[in-house]
């Protein structure tokens, strides 16, 4: 099975930010699962940027709507190119 670049993007991010190398369910709690704290979050997102080449607005940064890591991916999805 095919894996979506953004399910690429967010692996290798994760790997790079916080040595995560384990498979990814949507479902997956960004903090409690993933082991990411508010500063990783943050560094994750700057990692997905310069992968992506692109700036994401803060609009689409909120906490309340990146709690999982489906969350992330439809984010990646909507800056992709």
């Amino acid at each position: 099975m095919k894996q979506s670049k953004a399910y690429t993007v967010l692996t290798d991010a994760l790997n790079n930010t916080v040595g995560y190398c384990g498979k990814i369910d949507k479902e997956m709690l960004i903090k409690e699962e993933l082991g990411l704290d508010s500063l990783s979050v943050v560094s994750l997102i700057v990692d997905i940027e310069d992968r992506l080449g692109v700036c994401i607005a803060d609009s689409d940064l909120s906490p309340e709507h990146l709690l999982t890591a489906g969350d992330l991916l439809a984010l990646i999805e909507r800056y992709e190119k």
